[in-house]
């Protein structure tokens, strides 16, 4: 949502009906043409301990729980699962400040991107 600069509506809607509890989700989209074949040769094992969230100010790595390819989904998306929640514990907390997704689903596939906890924030609560 970051990076296209959805309006306010469209966060809404977005956040409505996409809901995840107790999860933070990261989405890969292939633009319809493109191959996504490697994102369909992928598991959750398999990059289980190559993709995660890193916090900035505890150093703490959250990894993959749970991938869902573009084929389970029948689109050009793939779902990336996180656990938000450790011990009853939200994971997440501003106090981080920066938030890094580090994913490498192949040799062709990696990524590393960070993120601004300050600006994750939705009707006054922290949304990740």
């Amino acid at each position: 949502m970051l990076e296209s600069r959805l309006s306010q509506q469209k966060a809404d809607e977005l956040v409505e009906t996409h809901p995840a509890p107790g999860y933070v989700v990261a989405v890969l989209q292939v633009p319809p043409g493109q191959d996504r074949s490697e994102l369909n040769l992928v598991s959750t094992k398999s990059l289980r301990n190559r993709v995660y969230l890193r916090l900035k100010k505890s150093k703490r790595r959250v990894y993959l729980e749970k991938y869902l390819p573009p084929s389970e989904l029948g689109g050009w998306e793939a779902y990336l699962y996180f656990p938000r929640f450790e011990g009853g514990r939200d994971l997440f907390q501003l106090e981080e400040k920066e938030l890094s997704f580090v994913c490498e689903i192949g040799p062709s596939t990696r990524l590393s991107r960070r993120f601004k906890l300050k600006r994750m924030v939705f009707r006054g609560e922290l949304e990740i």
